[in-house]
């Protein structure tokens, strides 16, 4: 991934678990506990892989939802090796997490993340738990990724660092966003061996940490990894396992991107955009985003920046603090910058008209906790709501009672705060009739000849009352789901039932989407998507937090 911005800043939501009816056995599903290393670099060939899980069957097929071609994972022949693959990345493959399932005739493996980057990597190198037995950083490449494992408990992985006076070491760890069981730390040693510099979590991140340090005087410097584990247990100490692994992006003298300002673009405009980097400076760039670009996230090369910058791409128009009149829809950059400040916009608002004014602070990296509020024209509070769930971000939906000018206020939660790292994002939208869906479970067993039923979420927003359409996309010749049409006052948990209508069908898995659009409609269909429930689901947001694709294993009859 994009060291900082991009693991820190867009991926969306978590939780929600369920079970089909009927319930089937699991047990000879391929295991897949965890990845180790955890990701390679972009065009590299033939990288050994471990794979966490005792296997009563192997080889194994790897199905992964990177684009045809892009990731090339092969199974050990070798009976000795079973759980090890070897991976290919093709050259063109973007960076960034992606989903690995191993799976056989007999059923599919939980996801798993997988990260391509696009910095040199290396392994860690035991024995490294002391200061003095510190795995030595040294030469070129200035910046890099190490891919390692607190083996066990009571580990601590150590690095040496040859710094000259005033020269910065950056690193940041990422551990939890992989879902990996760890609340991990970092600790830098001077020369003498004392404690000099220390973070536990980074902006924008509630588990990984980051460090900034600089060297008072010339010499080596070890930086110390550890964690505790989460989810928290009761003796405190630090924790490890082959399933607790991390990627440690480590840079020696050259500054790392934190943000951008502004924090989004907007698609098919041309502006130009601040660099910030981790010593504090920035770098001005020029541009442009093609109408055409589909995704939310835009990989931008820049100029003295050692890997592309993570661009947020907007589909409404995007501007910085300060501006008179608060345009809606917009999204608007703006920074706490003084202890006690309230950002105001002023806004027209319509009587009975809903509003949604969302900021995006923690999403983005930044270390603000804020607070959305609106006013009247006396500057009376009339709504304020401070997070969302499990997030720190804020989102408020607001009916104006009458017509008039209003504000919208943003602060920090903490009065006292303030700094540069207080950025934010406020997205401000009029409330739209919507529906979301998503399904209780990625993984459908059936027999041939019967049904199960899959349980799925019908979340209607802002009045959405339509009908809806269902169609399934990649299921096999005599699997059919039914009902497909959802009525119009269905909302809550509703039950779609999937049927094997061929009594001899051949065992089978395989992956498919399910997807939903207004009845009657003719526009494009919307893909339904599982929610991931990674082992820290409950802190935070993982590199990857829903799954479209859905697994159906035709079972022996």
């Amino acid at each position: 991934m994009f060291p900082f911005v991009a693991s820190r800043q867009v991926f969306s939501l978590l939780l929600s678990c369920a079970a089909l009816v009927p319930v089937a056995s699991h047990a000879a599903a391929p295991p897949l506990d965890y990845l180790f290393p955890a990701g390679v670099r972009q065009g590299a060939e033939n990288v050994v892989i471990t794979v966490g899980g005792k296997f009563d069957q192997w080889p194994v097929k790897v199905w992964t939802n990177a684009a045809d071609g892009w990731l090339r994972f092969v199974p050990s022949a070798d009976e000795k090796k079973k759980g090890e693959l070897t991976v290919s990345v093709a050259a063109e493959c973007v960076p960034g997490a992606y989903l690995v399932r191993l799976y056989s005739e007999e059923g599919v493996s939980a996801p798993c993340i997988f990260v391509v980057g696009s910095l040199p990597e290396e392994l860690e190198v035991e024995p490294n738990g002391t200061f003095q037995d510190a795995q030595e950083i040294s030469g070129e490449p200035a910046v890099r990724v190490i891919n390692g494992q607190l083996e066990k408990n009571e580990d601590v992985d150590c690095f040496a660092v040859e710094l000259g006076e005033g020269q910065a070491l950056v690193a940041d760890v990422a551990a939890y966003v992989l879902d990996s069981p760890v609340d991990s730390l970092l600790h830098v040693r001077g020369p003498k061996g004392y404690r000099m510099a220390f973070n536990h979590d980074a902006p924008g991140s509630l588990l990984d940490p980051r460090l900034v340090f600089t060297a008072p005087v010339a010499g080596r410097y070890v930086l110390e990894l550890a964690g505790f584990a989460y989810p928290p247990r009761a003796d405190v100490r630090f924790t490890g396992s082959a399933a607790t692994r991390y990627r440690l992006t480590l840079s020696k003298g050259v500054p790392l991107v934190t943000h951008t300002l502004p924090l989004a673009v907007e698609r098919g405009s041309t502006r130009t955009i601040q660099v910030q980097l981790t010593d504090e400076t920035s770098i001005a760039h020029e541009l442009t985003v093609p109408a055409t670009w589909a995704s939310d996230v835009m990989p931008v090369d820049v100029p003295k920046c050692p890997v592309p910058v993570a661009i947020l791409i907007s589909d409404v128009g995007e501007y910085e603090e300060p501006v008179e009149s608060l345009v809606i829809p917009s999204g608007v950059t703006g920074r706490i910058g003084v202890a006690g400040e309230v950002d105001r916009y002023p806004i027209k608002a319509t009587k009975d008209v809903a509003y949604v004014f969302k900021v995006e602070a923690a999403a983005v990296g930044s270390a603000l906790d804020p607070v959305v509020a609106i006013e009247d024209g006396a500057g009376k509070e009339l709504a304020s709501n401070d997070d969302v769930a499990h997030r720190f971000d804020p989102e408020l939906v607001w009916k104006a009672p009458a017509d008039g000018e209003f504000a919208v206020t943003v602060r920090s939660r903490f009065r006292k705060q303030s700094g540069a790292e207080l950025f934010y994002r406020l997205d401000s939208r009029v409330a739209k009739p919507e529906v979301n869906i998503t399904a209780a479970t990625d993984v459908i067993v059936l027999k041939p000849g019967e049904k199960a039923e899959l349980a799925l979420t019908i979340t209607r927003h802002h009045g959405y009352a339509s009908a809806l359409t269902l169609a399934a996309e990649g299921l096999p010749e005599g699997i059919h789901i039914s009902p497909t049409e959802i009525p119009a006052d269905a909302k809550g948990e509703w039950k779609l039932t999937i049927e094997s209508t061929e009594e001899n069908a051949e065992p089978d898995c395989l992956p498919f989407q399910l997807r939903f659009r207004e009845s009657g409609s003719e526009q494009p269909f919307t893909t339904i998507e599982h929610p991931i429930k990674g082992t820290n689901a409950d802190a935070g947001e993982l590199l990857v937090n829903a799954t479209p694709d859905l697994w159906l294993t035709l079972s022996k009859k």
